[in-house]
């Protein structure tokens, strides 16, 4: 992973390409077809859709750029475990009389080592990926905990406790893990940069999971940060708009997207007590999207 610099030159690129797209589109409309309102319509959502999939790539790479640092320490870790252990491994060998059962326990843990860098790397191309929604059951627990240690370090390095607090039992859901990882990762990293300006011991994200009714699982996140005034809690999901320095203000709004293209719904508040935010977002339990969706085929087939 480059520099920042590096990121924002992509994100550009990602821009220009996706200018060029629309233009192109535009003259083969005008070429085409005589352009009335239906068309100018159509032309529209078309270019709307192009650049909201190359702006949404852009805020997955700006994202993944924040958190390069962290990727490198995340995977400087089994690296460095399976580094020590080969060396501990050859020592054995140099043995006349090895300790095998020492051995495997060594090869054991170089295994578990490596799988997980496998798993940190998959995760971090997997989000910078453009794919569309791959709807299967999946935990939430665990796309927690996959997101809490992609951003584990970059906490650390900020000062930052981040809570999970899940709800026992909680069913599954229906989604894409990928997108969904990407929405947990970016309310996240904004409640993060949200709470860089208070004091070091109070500086607290903290994740909730808990089932809701009609079938649903709602996901909080909380930070402690001053938070904002009404007028701009009005706008955060408004594309374009941010409050950051460098900022693109697509992150919140692909998020909504995306939760949005799952069935569920994502909306902000003040968080108890008054001082900072609360993003919350629901999802179908597995069970009550499959139901539904046999529902909707149903009721097509009547029809």
């Amino acid at each position: 992973m480059g520099s920042i610099t590096d990121v924002m030159s992509l994100v550009t690129t990602l821009w220009s390409m996706a200018a060029a797209a629309a233009l192109t589109l535009a003259v083969l409309y005008g070429v085409v077809w005589t352009v009335d309102r239906r068309n100018l319509a159509n032309l529209t959502l078309c270019v709307v859709a192009i650049a909201m999939a190359f702006v949404a790539r852009a805020g997955r790479v700006t994202a993944l750029g924040q958190l390069a640092s962290a990727l490198a320490h995340e995977l400087s870790q089994p690296l460095g475990a399976i580094l020590r252990n080969a060396e501990a491994a050859e020592l054995h060998l140099n043995r006349p009389s090895p300790d095998l059962a020492e051995l495997r326990e060594i090869i054991a843990d170089i295994r578990k080592d490596d799988r997980r860098a496998g798993d940190v790397i998959e995760q971090m191309r997997a989000l910078i990926k453009r794919r569309t929604l791959q709807m299967n059951p999946l935990s939430l627990n665990e796309l927690v905990q996959d997101v809490i240690s992609l951003v584990h370090s970059d906490a650390m390095a900020r000062h930052v406790a981040i809570d999970c607090i899940v709800a026992a039992g909680l069913p599954l859901v229906s989604g894409d893990r990928v997108h969904l990882s990407q929405v947990l990762l970016n309310l996240v990293i904004n409640g993060m940069d949200a709470i860089q300006s208070s004091p070091g011991s109070a500086r607290r994200i903290v994740i909730e999971v808990r089932p809701r009714e009609q079938g649903r699982v709602e996901v909080a996140v909380t930070d402690s940060g001053p938070g904002v005034p009404p007028e701009v809690i009005a706008k955060v999901f408004d594309p374009f708009y941010t409050t950051k320095s460098g900022g693109l203000g697509m992150g919140l709004p692909i998020s909504r997207t995306i939760i949005e293209a799952h069935g569920g719904r994502l909306w902000v508040e003040r968080a108890p007590g008054g001082r900072g935010l609360t993003f919350r977002f629901t999802l179908f339990q597995a069970a009550a999207a499959f139901q539904t969706q046999h529902a909707l085929q149903a009721q097509g087939a009547v029809s």
